[in-house]
Order: structure tokens, then sequence, then C-alpha cells
């Protein structure tokens, strides 16, 4: 994720606020070139104008300076993915501390009691590491939610993104509080979305020996 400085003694601050940023490239002092994925797109390349938030929020650039420049896979994806919803998911895990899923919901997800869906549960491996919304050719959340599952996956203690101390906190403690985490976002995904099935509610550690 690309950020900015506005001035010194002042934290920097994204530029972008939603899915994955990659192969940053300065073209200028005013633009970047940028490739940007996520969940249900491959990357694709953008130009950031930033010369254009001068009238706006320093510490914030709207998304309509962000200029589109390829699209290598909408023919090929066809629009399959767009029914999928992207929800978030916070939980209480170990030690209090709050703990972030994903949930991806499949094509047509009905919220009734009549409705079952299977449940596939993501655990990255790692062990520093963490589901982001972005593309993955090796476990894709997208592909398993136009599948008709429910996706949950899981960023339990020692995934980046969520501060330092966080990431950390792995250290010495693989099957202390990440387990903890895991059970503590099942659950609460179980809570949360009442139609996944029991009969197939269990842990599918996808990811193993990553």
């Amino acid at each position: 994720m690309p950020y900015h400085l506005t001035h010194a003694n002042h934290l920097p601050t994204p530029l972008l606020f939603s899915h994955t940023t990659g192969s940053i490239t300065p073209l200028s002092n005013s633009s970047l070139l940028l490739s940007i994925a996520n969940f249900t797109s491959p990357s694709n390349d953008f130009i950031l104008d930033l010369a254009s938030s001068a009238s706006g929020d320093e510490d914030k650039l709207p998304t309509r300076h962000l200029h589109r420049l390829t699209d290598w896979s909408s023919k090929h994806i066809a629009g399959g993915l767009d029914a999928i919803s992207v929800e978030e998911l916070w939980t209480t895990g170990a030690e209090e501390w709050p703990v972030h899923s994903w949930v991806l919901l499949p094509p047509g997800f009905k919220n009734d009691s009549k409705a079952a869906y299977p449940l596939a549960f993501f655990v990255h491996g790692g062990p520093q590491g963490a589901w982001e919304d972005t593309w993955s050719t090796r476990w894709n959340p997208a592909l398993f939610a136009t599948r008709g599952y429910v996706v949950v996956a899981v960023n339990p203690t020692g995934s980046t993104g969520y501060g330092q101390e966080f990431c950390d906190r792995i250290k010495e403690n693989w099957g202390g509080a990440p387990f903890k985490d895991l059970l503590a976002s099942y659950q609460a995904a179980l809570k949360e979305f009442p139609q996944v099935s029991a009969r197939v509610a269990e842990y599918r550690a996808l990811d193993r020996g990553q």
C-alpha cells in the first residue's frame, strides 16, 4: 500500500484504503504507476494522480484520482465472481486481542434459517503472514465461494498487518494463542452465519505447509 508524508512529525497515511497494492513505480513528482488486486480480480495497472489531491483532505487521496490502464482478466472471468459478497468479521481472541477474518459469501447467499451452506475455513501458513484482499493462484477464496461455500479466512496471532506486537506474539507460541484465535473465529462465524451447515462446519486447514 502506498503512503505519503505531508510534513515532518506527522504520521504517514495511506493513499488508498482498499484492496492490495503492489509494484509501485514513481512516474513523476505527482503520479505513481501501481498494480491493484482484490479477491475477485487479478492485478491491473493504474495511475495514481497525486497532484489532484491538493484541493482535498491532505491525508487521504480520493479514489476518483485513480486512473485504470489495464483490464487483463475480465474477458476470462466474465463477471463470474461479481456476485460474491466480501465481508469482515472481528472477534475477541486469545488474551482479549481482536482478531480479524475475511468472509466471502457465495452468489445468491440467502440470509434465512432454511438455507444451508458448507464452510471452507482457511488457515494461512507462514506463520507470519496474512489473508489479504487480493488474488491468489494457490488458495483462491473467491473460487471456493463460487462453488457455494461460505469462506472464512482468519488472521490469527502472528498475522502481519495488525501491528508489530500482534505479529511477534507468534514467537514460541505456535500452538497457543493462534489456535485459540482460530477456534474463537470459527465459533463467531457459526454464530454470525447460522446458515452454515452443521454437518460440514468443520476446520479445513487449506494451507498446510505453506
